[in-house]
């Protein structure tokens, strides 16, 4: 069905489909660089003191990420109401999908990673499993889950930032159009 050309819309939609579309490129990238910091020590032959800096990068990125979006969240104090995603959902049931799967696939991938390099180490040196299941393994899941909900939280955020500057699109197109009939 074809819109009139003043048809609020994709004014009204634009903002949390961009919202969603960073959202998945995030999460893309966020996939793309756990991969990354996992498959160069697993592929390539590092010294041992790059490939344990390399290691040590996924639980310190991971607890940097969630500190820093701690932070985000304590200086911009975003108000985050009912569920964002069902609200981003009703708005484009497509992009919301997809949005939501790549992020889904981002943390899976995460604990693919996880499950990756533990498995290296204790097949790499089976006498070293105790540090491997005693701290490299509970480190690593802390790292993941503090992400994981950081991730989740900012999600939700940006989604509600993304609603309410749909929301004003929304009430600027009809004070417009209440400015045009009182014209007139």
């Amino acid at each position: 069905m074809a819109r009139a050309p003043d048809d609020p819309r994709e004014a009204v939609r634009a903002p949390v489909v961009g919202a969603l579309d960073r959202i998945m490129v995030l999460a893309a990238a966020g996939f793309v660089l756990v991969t990354g910091a996992v498959a160069v020590p697993l592929l390539l032959d590092l010294a041992p003191e790059v490939r344990e800096a390399v290691r040590l990068s996924l639980p310190v990125g991971w607890f940097a990420y969630a500190v820093i979006t701690g932070l985000w969240f304590l200086a911009r104090r975003p108000r985050i109401e009912g569920n964002a995603w069902q609200r981003a959902w009703e708005m484009d049931h497509a992009v919301a999908r997809m949005s939501r799967l790549v992020s889904s696939l981002m943390l899976a991938g995460w604990l693919a990673a996880i499950a990756a390099l533990v498995a290296n180490d204790y097949l790499a040196d089976p006498s070293s499993a105790l540090m491997t299941l005693g701290v490299e393994l509970p480190a690593l899941l802390a790292g993941w889950i503090l992400a994981a909900l950081a991730w989740s939280a900012w999600t939700a955020a940006h989604l509600g930032q993304a609603e309410k500057a749909s929301e004003e699109a929304f009430r600027r197109y009809w004070t417009a159009v209440a400015a045009r009939q009182s014209a007139s």
